[in-house]
């Protein structure tokens, strides 16, 4: 076992091309923007964030309200100029931290999914 750690920390010390970093990062980024993009064109902003009456929340933030219709827009639209900054590469870890935040807002339009196929 302690031969295998030994070839696996002489593996892991090597050296790397960033070439591959830099191509997820790319490549992750054009997906996200893509995503944000594709949630403008179909006007899923209204259907899934904006319209219902009841949305969904994690334990303990039931206090959290979505935002106004305008609010959520905005947010959406943000989420794609992040995307966009990982793409190319501008700021990445100040364009990565905002985007994850973007995400728990999915978890309305998520769980609204479910309930909708469990229940109807």
């Amino acid at each position: 076992m302690a031969r295998f750690v030994g070839q696996l920390v002489l593996v892991g010390g090597r050296p790397v091309d960033v070439s591959s970093a830099a191509l997820f990062r790319i490549a992750f980024g054009l997906v996200c923007l893509a995503g944000v993009l594709r949630v403008f064109a179909h006007g899923w902003v209204s259907e899934l964030y904006v319209e219902p009456v009841h949305h969904f929340t994690y334990l303990g933030f039931a206090w959290v309200k979505p935002w106004p219709a305008w609010g959520m827009h905005l947010h959406v639209a943000l989420l794609g100029v992040f995307a966009l900054g990982i793409a190319v590469g501008y700021r990445y870890r100040a364009c990565a931290r905002p985007s994850s935040w973007g995400s728990l807002t999915s978890n309305y339009s998520t769980t609204r999914t479910i309930s909708t196929i469990t229940i109807g």
